[in-house]
């Protein structure tokens, strides 16, 4: 034995404390993993621990004993009371030839006796604590693997509270969205129905729209019938309109092809012999053209036939003294009498027939000795 401190007992105490915690966190039944919404999850956690709790409570007291039966412990102060005491010393038997007779104890005997008991009483508890010591032989491997555990558990709880962390800020954001939608949707129900009062009278209207919709649907038929009707009856004005155009263009022709043949026939007869702008020259002169107009201007109805009579006394000035034999004199000419218009609007005042027969029969013959003069050789 040796009165010095043993530094090993503090350090195996803690280790006993860790091996309990450890022990108790093992064999405790793991709870359910936390759901998106848990209702009391502080009541969870505190029941969760309360086995761990005992366990170490459990393990603090099998650290006392062990620490107890250590060299220098109360027990190892019995052992060494145990060996101290002496054992009773075995009394030689006596003989006698005589009637035995019993001999009175000595008081010290009874003390021994005691004591005896008490001897084998703590040679039990000796017993008893080398078989604890033997089983507590594997407690630092134990507590090593312990240890192990409770940082493999302490490492998925803080795993499982993250998880738990973040499934509560989800179910928050769920149930914001959720709150979001739900206001959104009873804001949308409303809207619908004050929508749907709004349309009851609507809706009590609706028999006399659907009738109303029938007799429309009725006239649309018939104003699609009459319709047809027009089709059929605008493709044959289209078709007698095409066939009056026609028509019109034939006789336009046939006029022009006439016109032409008594131009050929008038400038023939007032310049025989001649072509092109010699032949118009010499009708210019011959028929007194210049002459005649000033009759012509004072005998006209309306305004505009005689500003159409001096435009043209102009352009038989120009082509009375025209000398075609000039280069660019008839380019020059035809340009000027394709750029006046005269020979349409010559023929808008024969179409009227407003005039007097003297003016229209000079426009003729205007018009018969200007028409063609741009092609004029």
């Amino acid at each position: 034995m040796t009165d010095k401190p043993d530094s090993t007992e503090p350090r195996l105490e803690a280790m006993l404390r860790r091996w309990g915690a450890e022990e108790a966190a093992r064999s405790a039944e793991a709870p359910p993993a936390p759901g998106l919404a848990p209702r009391r999850p502080v009541v969870a956690l505190v029941l969760r621990w309360v086995p761990t709790a005992a366990a170490a409570a459990m393990l603090v007291a099998a650290a006392g004993l062990y620490v107890a039966a250590r060299p220098g412990g109360p027990q190892a102060q019995h052992a060494g009371i145990i060996e101290e005491v002496p054992t009773r010393p075995a009394m030689p038997p006596t003989r006698s030839a005589t009637v035995p007779t019993q001999p009175a104890r000595p008081p010290h005997v009874d003390e021994i006796d005691r004591l005896n008991d008490r001897i084998v009483a703590l040679q039990g508890l000796v017993s008893e604590r080398d078989s604890k010591l033997k089983s507590l032989a594997e407690l630092p491997a134990q507590v090593r693997d312990l240890q192990t555990q409770l940082d493999r558990e302490r490492k998925r709880h803080q795993s499982d509270v993250k998880e738990f962390l973040a499934s509560v800020q989800a179910g928050k954001k769920a149930a914001a969205d959720l709150t979001t939608k739900l206001t959104a949707a009873e804001k949308r129900i409303a809207s619908l129905e004050k929508d749907n009062k709004s349309l009851a009278p609507a809706a009590a209207e609706l028999p006399k729209a659907t009738s109303q919709v029938k007799d429309l649907r009725a006239r649309l038929a018939a104003a699609v019938g009459e319709m047809e009707r027009n089709r059929k009856g605008r493709e044959k004005a289209d078709a007698d309109a095409a066939e009056t155009r026609r028509q019109i263009a034939l006789l336009k022709a046939r006029h022009a092809a006439t016109v032409a043949a008594f131009q050929r026939t008038y400038l023939a007869s007032v310049a025989p012999g001649e072509q092109g702008l010699y032949a118009r020259k010499t009708a210019v002169k011959a028929r007194r053209m210049i002459e005649r107009v000033a009759a012509m201007s004072a005998e006209a109805e309306a305004e505009s036939t005689r500003r159409l009579l001096g435009r043209l006394e102009v352009v038989l000035t120009r082509l009375e003294l025209l000398d075609p034999a000039r280069g660019g004199a008839r380019e020059s000419f035809a340009r000027l009498l394709a750029r006046s218009g005269l020979e349409k609007e010559i023929d808008d005042v024969l179409a009227a027939g407003a005039e007097s027969p003297n003016v229209r029969w000079w426009l003729f013959e205007a018009s018969l000795i200007l028409m063609g003069a741009t092609r004029a050789g």
